[in-house]
This record gives C-alpha cells, sequence and structure tokens, in this order.
C-alpha cells in the first residue's frame, strides 16, 4: 500500500523503496534458508541485523521523505487504508 502510492514522487523515494523492496527479497529468502537450515543461529543473527537496518532505513529516511510530498489528504487516506489492512491481518 505505502510504495505504491508513494513511487514516482521523488528520485530520492524511488531509490529508497526500490533499496527497501531489495531487503524484503533478501528477508524473505534468508527466511526460506532458516527453515531449512539444522542449525539456524548463524541466519537468525543474520536476520536480526537485516531488520534492524531496515526498520531504521524506512523510519528515519523513507517515512520522513514520504511525510514532505504527500498532502495532507493522501496521508490521512494512508492511514486509514494501512488501518484496515492490520484489522485484516490475523497471527
Amino acid at each position: 500500500i505505502l510504495f505504491p502510492l508513494s513511487k514516482g514522487k521523488t528520485s530520492a523515494i524511488d531509490k529508497l523503496i526500490d533499496e527497501l523492496v531489495d531487503q524484503h527479497n533478501s528477508v524473505a529468502s534468508l527466511i526460506k534458508r532458516i527453515k531449512a537450515s539444522d542449525s539456524p543461529e548463524n541466519e537468525l543473527n543474520k536476520l536480526g541485523s537485516i531488520l534492524e537496518k531496515h526498520i531504521r532505513k524506512e523510519e528515519r529516511e523513507l517515512f520522513p521523505k514520504i511525510q514532505e510530498v504527500l498532502s495532507e489528504n493522501k496521508l490521512k487516506e494512508l492511514e486509514l487504508l494501512l488501518g484496515k489492512t492490520s484489522a485484516s491481518c490475523k497471527i
């Protein structure tokens, strides 16, 4: 929801989104390796490190840039969309 709504606003945002999508793919790949491993300790450590950097990049770089370029109406729309999505997620 966030990436498609934000993509194409600035080249800096587009670059960050591309990096974050690559990281999402790396995380998915690493999780598969962890599930298949008899000794996943090293991979789990690597996953923790990747996730920490990823979350920091989103919070400190991407989110502020998005807040700068999206209108208040778009931000409210995004908030509603994300709220509906998280409400429908089941753990």
